[in-house]
């Protein structure tokens, strides 16, 4: 097999053994390969993966090229740096999730990555459903599509799903701050699937999201996805206001009470009715009073209360009376 020799090491009827020899190590045959579709292996560390013996890793190329993208795995010094696994990769095409998870599409531009490789741009044309797939005469990989063009329905639910979107969407735009031009390209759409097809374009949908939208054949279905996901965006965004509002006129109240406390201060200063002179005079009739050890204790811890509090508090007059109260008791 030229640089990837295999060596025979046991038969029996038609099963078999083996080694493959790679550059990266050997691989024993039968092999156990475990699924790193993105770069990694979900729910296990790379040193788990090494002790569960296997030899190589699976990856698909067209889910790297999405995320994390070629030009940050090459960036990053190649997929076996990025992996952390210096071990075997065999990583498939990604020709066919490129037909099955994409719009039916043309190759628009081709360039080089840094490091050698190869990508292409592609335009979608119509959605499709891949089938079979194949190498023509020249080697190209060729893949039988059932195309799933837009069909538009009339019913009732469909154009009121189309106006929800329309509101829902604009009530965002006008919480971000539109300034008008989406709006513009929203009103411009007229077909009910393309309408749908707009929520690719914000930035709050992940990519799950994004494939999911994508993936939904039906029109009116696909419409009703994408004004879950614009009201899921919509709720969040009006509990962030909500919250923001609330900050904001506690903040106010906060400061007004202040102003106006510190303008009570000043004009009781001007007529001789501080806090201070206040506490005062209070704290000379409870020592004028007789009051009893433990009652005369009570009132000066009243009184501290009136002065921490001040007398712009809900209880200063509760105290006060309590105050004058005790005063007045013929002890």
């Amino acid at each position: 097999m030229g640089a990837f020799p295999f060596a025979l090491s046991a038969t029996d009827g038609a099963a078999r053994t083996g080694v493959l020899h790679t550059p990266r190590g050997e691989i024993r045959t039968p092999a156990f390969m475990p699924v790193g579709t993105a770069g990694t292996v979900k729910a296990l560390t790379v040193d788990q993966v090494r002790s569960s013996g296997a030899d190589i890793l699976l990856g698909n190329t067209y889910h790297l090229m999405l995320r994390p993208t070629a030009e940050r795995i090459s960036r990053l010094g190649g997929l076996h740096r990025f992996m952390r696994w210096e071990r075997p990769i065999l990583t498939d095409s990604g020709g066919f999730q490129v037909m099955s998870l994409s719009d039916i599409a043309k190759v628009t531009d081709e360039v080089r990555l840094p490091g050698g490789g190869r990508a292409v741009s592609l335009s979608g044309v119509a959605r499709g459903v891949a089938g079979a797939a194949h190498n023509d005469p020249a080697g190209r990989l060729r893949v039988e599509v059932d195309e799933r063009p837009d069909e538009t329905p009339v019913d009732g639910r469909t154009r009121q799903l189309e106006r929800e979107y329309r509101a829902v969407v604009e009530e965002i735009l006008e919480l971000r701050g539109d300034d008008g031009r989406v709006s513009a390209f929203l009103r411009a759409i007229v077909e009910p699937g393309a309408l749908a097809d707009s929520s690719g374009y914000s930035p709050d949908l992940t990519f799950e999201q994004r494939v999911e939208l994508l993936e939904t054949l039906d029109v009116t279905e696909r419409l009703a996805l994408a004004l879950r996901f614009q009201r899921e965006r919509l709720t969040e965004l009006q509990l962030r206001r909500k919250i923001r509002e609330e900050v904001r006129e506690g903040a106010d109240q906060q400061q007004r009470e202040y102003f106006l406390r510190k303008q009570l201060e000043s004009i009781q200063r001007e007529l001789g009715e501080d806090s201070e002179s206040v506490s005062q005079e209070y704290r000379e009739k409870i020592e004028a009073a007789g009051m009893p050890e433990d009652v005369s204790a009570q009132a000066l811890k009243e009184l501290s209360r009136l002065e921490r509090l001040g007398e712009q508090s809900a209880e200063a007059g509760t105290i006060r009376s309590y105050l004058d109260w005790l005063i007045a008791v013929p002890w």
